[in-house]
């Protein structure tokens, strides 16, 4: 048996654990069961409910602590030099650290799976399938969470979890059991049972979940990986997202359309997210740079960060925006003038991106997350704003410049807002190369 997988399950279920949990659940169905006009209905839903209680609350913070808790345990460094491999510690942490929650969500399932009716619009082995589904996805994705910020040095994965937990409750049993759409699923031209469509799309996610939590702890244990994978779910998740635009559009958003903007959408979205979540500083950059010098060019992009991926994938979309989008959309749609707005847009995203870098190369980098953030929001919201409640309209476009209504005057400032974070960030790197020959 994995190693990992065996000690946390010592961890976790205590003989105490085992005898009395399934004797604390009984107790309270009994109570539902006796206190209902129709018992088994009851039974059945509570079982769902609580179900989704251990398995998406209590399963999501023990995946998001299974890295962190070691890390304050002092522990995690001699995990990470064990004979494990990559696989055998994602999969003996994910399942390992939530036994004790997937211990009391199966006993509940099992329980709903036996008293579910009948006259329910779906049947309990696809709402119990769904839960089990949706738990997997926000684990993995609170454990990837969790690594992240073991990675960037801290024990907690964050506020972020909340959105975990509330993810949860809504792709678990309310979308098995409350869902009542009768015209379904609208997805690329075809319609679909809605809680099919459901239960599909979660499991694939849940999929792209482990093996995201995979491809991490391959980072973590240095196990030599190149980001084909996370540049597929790029593409997925821009597939994923179109199909939905085009079904509900099918006059107005071509197909090509549909997959060229949210091709943009997901890759700058992710680019600011693996930007803030991954390691990025001068040692970083200085490892890779010596990598090419070798000429070592697959180390250097095995030892890349995620972001540049998705960078220079919304790099290509915003050039076919402006090669191939069909701009002959009427006035006032959502995609109307966005082949012209794409490249100050990218412009924008390549400005914050620099700006990052910028506080990360700091000589002694703190608090770079948070330094970046404070400047996008006075660059975005708040100058923009006190400058147009001052009636200084002309100002204000040169902090923020209206990509869709003058797309030519806002290329030409944000290209020269990119410029100059570009020469920062040149003048930043200069200066840790002579403190790096001073040493």
């Amino acid at each position: 048996m994995n190693a990992e997988f065996r000690r946390n399950l010592w961890l976790e279920l205590s003989t105490h654990r085992l005898v009395a949990l399934p004797v604390a659940l009984a107790l309270v169905l009994a109570l539902v069961h006796a206190m209902s006009d129709d018992p088994w209905d009851s039974v059945a839903a509570t079982s769902a409910w609580i179900a989704a209680a251990f398995l998406g609350i209590g399963g999501v913070r023990r995946a998001a602590g299974s890295v962190g808790d070691e890390m304050r345990a002092r522990t995690w460094d001699a995990q990470r030099m064990s004979a494990l491999g990559a696989w055998q510690m994602t999969w003996g942490k994910l399942a390992g650290c939530a036994a004790f929650a997937w211990y009391g969500g199966l006993i509940s399932l099992v329980v709903l799976l036996a008293a579910a009716p009948g006259s329910w619009k779906h049947s309990g082995a696809k709402s119990a399938a769904l839960i089990v589904a949706a738990s997997v996805l926000v684990q993995a994705a609170a454990g990837l969470a969790g690594l992240a910020a073991a990675r960037k040095g801290h024990s907690s994965g964050g506020i972020g979890l909340l959105f975990l937990v509330l993810l949860v409750v809504l792709a678990g049993p309310t979308a098995g059991m409350v869902s009542t759409a009768e015209a379904g699923a609208l997805w690329w031209g075809g319609t679909y049972d809605p809680v099919n469509f459901a239960l599909a799309s979660t499991a694939c996610f849940a999929a792209w979940a482990v093996f995201g939590y995979y491809r991490a702890m391959c980072t973590e244990l240095q196990v030599r990986t190149t980001p084909w994978a996370y540049a597929a779910f790029n593409v997925f998740l821009t597939v994923y997202l179109a199909g939905f635009w085009r079904a509900s559009e099918p006059e107005s958003v071509s197909g090509l359309n549909a997959l060229l903007a949210c091709g943009l959408i997901v890759t700058a979205s992710l680019t600011y997210v693996h930007l803030f979540s991954e390691p990025t500083g001068v040692i970083v950059l200085r490892r890779i740079q010596v990598r090419f010098d070798r000429g070592e060019l697959r180390r250097a992009i095995e030892e890349s960060p995620c972001w540049p991926v998705s960078f220079a994938l919304a790099a290509i979309a915003s050039a076919l925006i402006a090669l191939l989008f069909d701009a002959r959309l009427a006035e006032g749609h959502a995609l109307h003038g966005l082949s012209l707005a794409t490249i100050p847009a990218f412009f924008l995203l390549a400005r914050d991106v620099g700006m990052f870098l910028v506080f990360a190369f700091a000589r002694q980098p703190r608090r770079v997350e948070a330094a970046a953030l404070f400047y996008m929001i006075l660059l975005y919201g708040i100058i923009p704003g006190l400058l147009h409640a001052a009636e200084l309209k002309g100002l204000a476009e040169l902090v923020l410049p209206p990509i869709f209504t003058s797309p030519g005057k806002a290329t030409l400032v944000a290209a020269a807002q990119a410029l100059i974070v570009a020469c920062l960030l040149v003048w930043r790197w200069r200066a840790c190369r002579r403190a790096e020959a001073g040493a």
